[in-house]
């Protein structure tokens, strides 16, 4: 097995995400890959800012849940498109990204799984489809 080849990421695929479809009539997310820089860094801010402010206690499940969804939408589900609500477009905001997380566990743990999809991120793998197709 080639190392490179198998293990090697595409750094602006990690950090600027891939599209990915959610279903057939064109809604699709915009997913970085998690762990990547700006993720671990925006979560270890995240984190002390916590600390500090609940440094006499533990902080929660309810807590680090919603860091964690803070976290995702800051730095992991970069966009969308074909998002309704309602019948009527919704444009993504980080805003919006969280709410949709927060009431939607399903939606959180599509992207976290799709995030964590290291195979996707690969250098070689755009090489790979172009191939195929």
């Amino acid at each position: 097995m080639d190392f490179k080849k198998r293990f090697e990421a595409d750094p602006s695929k990690m950090n600027n995400g891939i599209w990915m479809d959610m279903d057939d009539e064109g809604c699709a997310i915009l997913v970085a890959r998690v762990d990547n820089d700006l993720q671990r860094k925006d979560y270890n801010e995240r984190l002390k800012q916590a600390h500090g402010k609940y440094a006499t206690t533990e902080l929660t499940m309810a807590q680090l849940r919603k860091l964690e969804i803070e976290n995702i939408a800051h730095t992991i589900l970069l966009g969308w498109k074909g998002f309704t609500e309602n019948g009527v477009e919704v444009k993504f905001s980080i805003e919006k990204a969280i709410e949709f997380m927060t009431i939607g566990p399903d939606f959180l743990t599509i992207v976290k799984t799709l995030a964590g999809r290291t195979d996707l991120f690969l250098a070689h793998r755009q090489e790979e489809i172009i191939k195929n197709s």
